[in-house]
């Protein structure tokens, strides 16, 4: 969570099979060294973020709002 800047700074977790789409509310906050080193596909569209990783998936939708 710390890559994306934290539980405050997301909006929206969604799930999409193996990937995880995630908004935030700053873009700013968002720690893009951090999330390139996870070594994921990602695309990053306004201040959605989208990651393919099943394992990332799994974790996130924890914490789906």
């Amino acid at each position: 969570l710390p890559i994306f800047g934290g539980l405050d700074n997301i909006t929206r977790i969604e799930r999409q099979l193996n990937r995880i789409l995630v908004e935030v509310a700053d873009m700013s906050l968002v720690n893009l060294d951090d999330l390139k080193a996870l070594n994921v596909g990602t695309q990053i569209t306004g201040n959605v973020i989208k990651c393919s990783s099943k394992e990332m998936a799994d974790e996130l939708e924890k914490y789906k709002k």
